[in-house]
């Protein structure tokens, strides 16, 4: 079944600006407080649901980020890219903890385990990776 859920009946309930290039990613967090958003610039935003506005920019991939997602505990998030690498970040500082390389292509999905300690990756390459985070490896 297909509904389409525009018009009055069924408003959008918030509109997040500030990307200067196309969105390409998006996750909620588990408590659905915040919005993690990949862009076509390499950029990855941090989104408050409530006020929304950007609280914290991430940059670091060399081209389009295709992937992202966030730890369940809200402290971690990760990407993948079209610079075929995988990265961790601090989701309170927009640090960035950690690159790991080792897929040929685009890096185009990444889930992170319940912990945050692994997380896997799906690339144009056509292999799943699985790293722990702790060592990049």
């Amino acid at each position: 079944v297909t509904r389409n859920l525009t018009g009055a009946g069924h408003p959008c309930i918030k509109i997040l600006s500030g990307h200067s290039a196309g969105v390409t990613a998006v996750k909620l967090t588990k408590e659905g407080d915040r919005i993690c958003s990949g862009s076509n610039n390499g950029s990855i935003k941090f989104w408050d649901v409530e006020s929304g506005k950007c609280n914290l920019t991430m940059i670091g991939h060399d081209g389009s980020v295709y992937a992202v997602d966030i730890s369940d505990d809200g402290k971690v998030v990760f990407s993948g890219g079209n610079d075929k690498t995988v990265r961790s970040w601090d989701a309170q500082t927009g640090v960035l903890r950690l690159t790991m390389e080792g897929h040929t292509d685009s890096v185009y999905a990444v889930r992170a385990a319940p912990d945050g300690k692994k997380v896997c990756s799906g690339s144009l390459d056509k292999t799943v990776r699985l790293w722990d985070v702790s060592t990049g490896t």
